[in-house]
């Protein structure tokens, strides 16, 4: 494993120091660098304590993180049954509070509250470096910055002041509490319910939650029914504030991965809540926006999984002979050592645009409420002015937004099969040695098979993308790439020939999207569209990654070496899944009593 997972990564590398737009992101993100305590005087300020950041983070993973996680995941999180208290291995300890003394555990609240201010792009490869360390401690960690991040942008002053920084500090930790038992992917089914007594005006929750990770810390963010008379409807939940001193933890789960991570039963006999929020907005505003921060968390969290499994494979190929070769010598081995590489930087180039449009549409719509403020109190040209700024800010963020949302869910479902598919490979390249617990590889596969199903399953994540997926939500970003490529073409035989590639792959799945759309009205349509929504999800994730491996041949000499084998291996792929699709075939659904019999 390399000592510095973020400066020994000459992918992260490319994106650090070439590719990332981080002057557009950081300027907003700094408030054109106005003066305040601790905060940079310019960009390249900006961007120089980013790096610095990430660059002490890779140490620190490959110093200490990945080589504790071996032990943390043997010893695991245990529950005392007599004390009813959840005990962290110690590896796990000794990580949180490096964590929490370096500021990781506030990496992206603001510096008044011990943070690091980092971008949604920053903290996307922090994810991604902690995932790559231990799985298990990322999910500590990210969840910590999802419920910082929901406090700092929905709690009262008070709240924030309270727990904020003792949130950064890693003082407190946290968990967001919303599984039950019968409301899993429908959270609309969530029976914990929260009752206001009119005479004190306090909140006390009463019912369980299951599979929360992390449940046994201070501060967890809790879904409940504060609505009478509202079962089965998301608009009775609103979002409260509970102390872990006030939950019970009932027991931890056995799982097959993420044994440093605690996950707990919890359960809820009038706790005290503080509302957060509005009444009634607890899952369509608040969780919401907590869940798509967690998602692409997630999805960073399979790259780096990936990652790692791939270091492993390709320092073992280099050193294990047989018949008097290094197996990475042999074709077969060769190969698939390529395709391992190619899926984790393909992933890589739909997870970092993905965090880069959200730091777009989170810093625009942040300034564009600014305006909407201002533009209330203006009077005669300076209004006008403000109106036109308001309207171009209004259209980017709209733009921004548009795209956030349908690449958010599939980059979850892209870093969820690059992390399962990537780790078997390695386990195979390892033989015997891939399966035995001497090597990571198999504590890596164990815990990458939960990339694909917790934050949203990778089917709800096909429900979530696929309305933009339809109503062609990504094309005006892909033109943009395309016909940038284009200019180059003129000159460039090799970026021609990418291009055709790339626009055949998108072109393709512009067809079985076009065919899709043609099948509205008739009988099954509904069917038909959620039989297949997975596969048009498949298609728009291998067909973008390609189109942005193009992008990146303007800049990169060696990113042409990786589109054209990269597209060479996709575009087959586009095609047999749009065949797939063409073909209608519903024998599955209508023929299950006879084909499971």
């Amino acid at each position: 494993m390399a000592k510095n997972l973020f400066a020994d990564n000459s992918d992260i590398q490319f994106y650090a120091n070439e590719y990332l737009d981080w002057k557009t992101v950081l300027d907003m993100k700094e408030d054109s660098y106005k003066k305040s305590e601790g905060a940079p005087s310019n960009f390249e300020e900006a961007l120089d304590n980013a790096k610095t950041e990430l660059d002490y983070l890779g140490k620190l993973v490959g110093d200490v993180i990945y080589p504790n996680a071996k032990d943390a995941d043997h010893e695991g999180a245990r529950f005392d049954a007599q004390t009813r208290k959840v005990i962290l291995s110690k590896g796990t300890e000794q990580n949180l509070k490096m964590l929490g003394e370096s500021g990781f555990l506030g990496v992206s609240l603001p510096r008044k509250y011990g943070g690091l201010n980092s971008s949604q792009t920053a903290t996307t490869i922090a994810s991604e470096l902690l995932g790559a360390g231990d799985a298990g401690l990322m999910t500590v960690a990210c969840l910590q910055w999802g419920v910082a991040n929901v406090i700092l942008h929905f709690a009262e002053d008070s709240v924030k002041d309270a727990y904020l920084p003792r949130l950064s500090s890693g003082e407190y930790g946290a968990a967001m509490v919303l599984t039950e038992a019968n409301a899993g992917s429908d959270l609309g089914g969530i029976r914990t319910t929260a009752t206001l007594d009119e005479a004190s005006g306090k909140w006390k929750l009463n019912g369980s939650k299951q599979f929360i990770t992390n449940g046994q810390r201070e501060v967890l963010l809790v879904l409940a029914r504060s609505e009478a008379d509202t079962s089965g409807d998301i608009r009775g939940l609103s979002l409260f504030l509970v102390e872990g001193k006030d939950a019970q933890v009932t027991r931890l789960e056995e799982k097959l991965g993420l044994h440093s991570s605690p996950t707990c039963e919890l359960v809820f006999k009038d706790s005290p809540g503080i509302l957060i929020g509005k009444r009634g907005y607890g899952l369509i505003k608040y969780m919401f926006a907590l869940m798509n921060e967690a998602r692409l968390s997630v999805a960073a969290q399979g790259l780096g999984i990936a990652q790692s499994a791939y270091n492993e494979a390709l320092k073992y190929s280099g050193e294990r002979e047989q018949f008097g070769r290094k197996i990475q010598s042999f074709p077969p081995v060769a190969d698939m050592l390529v395709r391992m590489k190619l899926q984790i930087e393909s992933t890589r180039a739909l997870i970092y645009r993905t965090a880069w449009c959200v730091d777009m549409h989170m810093e625009l719509d942040r300034i564009l409420e600014g305006v909407k403020a201002e533009l209330k109190l203006a009077e005669g040209e300076k209004k006008e002015a403000l109106k036109k700024k308001r309207d171009e800010l209004a259209a980017l963020c709209k733009t921004y937004g548009r795209y956030a949302d349908v690449l958010t869910p599939l980059s979850k479902i892209l870093g969820g099969r690059t992390a399962v598919e990537v780790c078997d490979s390695a386990i195979q390249v390892l033989g015997g040695y891939g399966y035995s617990r001497e090597y990571p590889v198999e504590r890596l596969f164990r815990d990458a098979r939960i990339v694909d199903i917790y934050e949203g399953t990778a089917q709800m994540q096909a429900k979530a993308a696929i309305a933009g997926i339809l109503n062609g939500a990504l094309e005006p970003l892909i033109a943009q790439i395309t016909e940038k490529a284009a200019q180059k073409a003129n000159t460039d035989a090799e970026i021609k020939a990418l291009l055709g590639d790339a626009q055949a792959a998108w072109k393709t799945l512009c067809e079985a999207v076009a065919h899709v759309k043609s099948h509205e009205g008739k009988p099954d349509h509904d069917i038909y569209l959620e039989l297949h929504e997975g596969a048009l999800c498949q298609m728009s994730c291998l067909a973008t990654a390609a189109c942005l491996l193009l992008d990146q041949t303007l800049v990169s000499p060696r990113k042409k070496i990786v589109a054209h084998r990269y597209l060479a291996q996709t575009l087959p792929q586009v095609r047999m899944l749009a065949d797939y699709v063409k073909k209608e075939n519903l024998d599955s659904v209508k023929q299950f009593a006879a084909l499971t019999k």
